[in-house]
């Protein structure tokens, strides 16, 4: 996962040194989300572009000489400024491959990976191809045929505007002060660095970006804040098959039936009994030797409260505290307070023909097509790992996309 950073100014001012000193310590600690490459760009009060990047962990980055004379060169003139720390995943380890991607007009940020950027553009690494495809049409265009995970942070240098947008399976902050907003990939990070720089008379309280929404700062009417300009469905499924291939579509949950009041597990909620949950960890509180107490929340559901009670032996709590998120199945809900409560879901394991073991369960299946999997599918399907989660390809889908079969040979 790479880490995105961001301070964008509530005035035609500029940001203020401390200000700088706050997005600084910001990359540094953001080290921790990617370590292979380090950029930023910052936009003038003329609403003009400079960039910088390197292939270098944010220490090294910032200590760079070229850092030093870049700041001491823009300091007093700077509107916004976006940072970004990479973790390659498409694309060698180079200052090339390191963000931002600039392309005509445009200049982008992005954290997550897709699988179908080549359709977006004949290049190497995803990001590239999302702003490569953005500049010579739209993002209008361009967001619903994203295949994968994405939060994006780009500028449209023509019309001056900053904006947004991320999907579900990746995460982005705002805190809003009056000074500036300030965006972060995780809301630890703006809980611990914002009340360390500044005194605040209310501390700002860190607000998650709607995902499938694209945000939009004017630098004309930068006071005004930011707005929704635009808001756009996923990628359909059937853009990454052939049209007379069939599949299946899988709602949420892994189960394609109508969910009815009854199946509710709280009255507001779509989530059903047995769902399997994936949530952001919050807090992990021991309550004894051998179980913990686990707060999650998910982006889906901001209201909801998600409560797992996990028996764990004591020497892997630690292991667990690192973890950004955790997978439950829920079993009851409270009203009182909107919580859901999960359990461990019941799971075996099976081997995917890129070598990857994965667990499954009941509700287990492809993340394409929405078909299960079984124990029947192991050594055919493709295993996808990222930030902690496991998705899974399943052998019909293997076979329709000629990249993997050309790239992995079954296992016998």
């Amino acid at each position: 996962m790479c880490g995105l950073i961001a301070l964008i100014s509530k005035s035609t001012k500029p940001l203020t040194q401390t200000a700088l000193e706050l997005f600084i310590n910001s990359l540094t600690v953001g080290v921790l989300r990617g370590r292979d490459s380090t950029g930023l760009f910052i936009i003038t009060t003329e609403g003009n572009v400079h960039t910088l990047k390197q292939a270098s962990n944010s220490t090294h980055f910032l200590e760079n000489h070229k850092t030093k004379e870049f700041f001491d060169l823009h300091s007093d003139n700077i509107l916004a400024i976006i940072g970004h720390n990479r973790a390659a995943t498409k694309g060698k380890v180079s200052d090339e491959t390191a963000h931002p991607f600039i392309h005509n007009n445009t200049v982008l940020v992005h954290n997550g990976t897709l699988w179908n950027h080549k359709a977006l553009a004949d290049v190497v690494v995803d990001s590239e191809a999302i702003c490569q495809a953005i500049s010579k049409t739209s993002y209008k265009d361009t967001l619903p045929k994203l295949d994968g995970a994405f939060a994006l942070i780009w500028y449209d240098a023509e019309n001056k505007e900053i904006l947004v947008t991320r999907n579900d399976e990746r995460s982005l902050w705002i805190f809003e002060t009056q000074e500036f907003d300030y965006l972060c990939s995780e809301l630890n990070m703006g809980n611990w660095l914002l009340p360390r720089t500044y005194k605040f008379q209310k501390e700002p309280v860190g607000k998650y970006f709607k995902e499938l929404s694209v945000y939009k700062w004017n630098l004309s009417e930068l006071y005004k804040g930011y707005d929704i300009c635009h808001s756009y469905t996923e990628c359909k499924k059937d853009f990454f098959f052939p049209k007379n291939t069939q599949h299946y579509t899988a709602g949420f949950g892994n189960t394609t039936k109508k969910v009815t009041q009854n199946d509710r597990l709280l009255k507001n909620c779509s989530i059903q009994r047995n769902t399997l949950i994936q949530v952001y960890i919050i807090s992990v509180d021991i309550i004894s030797d051998d179980q913990v107490k686990i707060t999650g929340y998910h982006s889906k559901y901001p209201n909801i409260t998600f409560i797992y009670y996990l028996k764990i032996p004591k020497d892997e709590v630690k292991s667990l505290m690192l973890q950004t998120t955790i997978v439950g199945t829920a079993f009851g809900g409270k009203e009182d307070g909107d919580i859901i409560y999960l359990h461990k879901p019941a799971t075996k394991t099976i081997t995917g023909i890129n070598n990857i073991p994965v667990q499954i369960d009941e509700h287990s299946t492809c993340y394409k097509c929405g078909v299960p999997i079984t124990e029947d599918d192991d050594k055919q399907v493709f295993v996808r790992v990222k930030q902690n989660e496991s998705k899974i390809m399943c052998p019909n889908c293997v076979e329709i996309i000629p990249q993997l079969k050309e790239k992995y040979v079954y296992i016998q």
